[in-house]
């Protein structure tokens, strides 16, 4: 059996081509429809994205439980028209929120910055809430789901609220991973702080260590397992105290190493638990410097002062 071929004439091949070259451009236009709107949409009734009140993006957040996350919404673009902007709890446990799941946050014309204030009123901020389970830092995301008024959600529509847990026994760490004294100050008072929960009565030890360029017995006291405490409820700071030594030598600034150990009562180290401290010397002539590098006065001011420090040592003239 022979197959059928179909002959197609050119006159015939050139109509279908034009027909499917119109429905191509009928179709690019219609997928263009949806973009275009959008754009349109935003330029006249606003973008809506999470965001400081100056329009800079801001996605994250942490607190501690039971403290208010003031999680901001930013209009950019067009302020026309009153906007509802649907904001939907993604992941975590409503219980760690007030029970958030999800709520329409309402913008009026011209308005360009909202909170997501639930459980309370307009200008409050989102409750977390403070259970009495040690479990840890939690996580609770957020999404803008829909603008109802006309306007777009922008590019930075997701949200992650991070949550501290405040009944653990805590973390024990150094406020901060350097410090300065001057060799004739006599102490340095080095600042250790309790964060992330209260529970219990905690410890923990300072001790100097070795690997600095200062020398203990010359140029300080050394500290071993200098004992910390903070009781039930109690956070803030501690100090460990390093006793330093004057000498009179011109040696310049010297370091002396600083480690935290065995926190006690179900604490835990945080960080940093290293630090580094640098003893400043005073024995030297110093230096001599303009306060300023650029000094102003009038015509009519008389005589200007310009003022000139002298810092790191005191011998001599």
């Amino acid at each position: 059996m022979r197959g059928i071929r179909a002959t197609v004439s050119p006159a015939r091949r050139n109509v279908l081509a034009a027909v499917l070259a119109l429905a191509a451009a009928v179709l690019a236009a219609v997928a263009g429809v949806p973009r275009e709107r959008a754009a349109a949409d935003a330029a006249t009734n606003g973008s809506f994205f999470f965001g400081n009140t100056a329009g800079t993006p801001v996605t994250t957040l942490a607190v501690t439980e039971g403290q208010a996350a003031c999680i901001n919404i930013h209009r950019g673009g067009g302020t026309a028209g009153s906007q509802q902007v649907r904001v939907d709890r993604t992941s975590g446990s409503a219980a760690d929120v007030s029970g958030f799941g999800s709520m329409y946050v309402s913008f009026s014309a011209g308005q360009v910055n909202r909170t997501i204030d639930f459980p309370g009123g307009i200008g409050s901020c989102l409750l977390t809430v403070d259970n009495s389970t040690n479990d840890g830092p939690r996580t609770v995301e957020f999404k803008i789901k829909e603008v109802v008024g006309g306007g777009a959600i922008g590019t930075d529509n997701t949200f992650t609220l991070t949550i501290l847990d405040n009944d653990g026994a805590g973390t024990l760490q150094f406020a901060q991973a350097t410090y300065t004294v001057s060799e004739g100050a006599g102490t340095a008072r080095i600042a250790v702080t309790r964060t992330n929960g209260s529970t219990g009565a905690v410890s923990v030890d300072c001790s100097t260590i070795g690997g600095g360029t200062a020398t203990a017995g010359s140029d300080y006291t050394a500290v071993t397992s200098q004992t910390l405490n903070w009781m039930n409820g109690e956070v803030g700071t501690q100090f460990c105290t390093v006793p330093i030594l004057q000498d009179t030598l011109v040696e310049g600034p010297e370091t002396v190493n600083l480690q935290l150990s065995n926190p006690g009562g179900g604490a835990t180290l945080g960080t940093p638990n290293a630090a580094v401290l640098t003893i400043l010397d005073d024995d030297g002539t110093g230096s001599i410097q303009f306060t300023s590098a650029t000094y102003t006065g009038t015509e009519a001011g008389g005589a200007i002062t310009i003022t000139v420090s002298r810092t790191g040592g005191t011998n001599g003239r």
